[in-house]
C-alpha cells in the first residue's frame, strides 16, 4: 500500500530511533485517532525520519501536544483533502 493523498493525511518528521513508530501509534490510540495506512522512510540509521499516515480523524490539540512534547519529534504537519 502506499500513502494516497486524500481524507487526512498526517506527515512527521522525527530523529530516527527505536520506538518512535510505537509511541505515536499509542498516542494517538489514547486520543481515538485511528491509523489508515503508514508510510515511513529515512535518510540514515540514525537521522531524519518522516512518517506519512492516513488517519481517520483529525487528532485533538492535547494528543497534538504530547507529540509536541517529545524532543526528537521535529515537525507535526496535518492537511485535509
Amino acid at each position: 500500500m502506499e500513502i494516497v493523498p486524500d481524507g487526512i493525511l498526517f506527515m512527521l518528521t522525527n530523529k530516527d530511533r527505536p520506538g518512535i513508530v510505537g509511541h505515536l501509534g499509542t498516542v494517538l490510540g489514547n486520543h481515538g485517532v485511528n491509523i489508515a495506512n503508514m508510510s515511513l522512510g529515512r535518510d540514515r540509521e540514525g537521522g531524519q525520519a518522516l512518517t506519512a499516515l492516513n488517519i481517520d480523524s483529525v487528532p485533538p490539540a492535547e494528543c497534538l501536544a504530547e507529540l509536541e512534547a517529545d524532543p526528537d519529534i521535529v515537525t507535526i504537519r496535518i492537511v485535509q483533502f
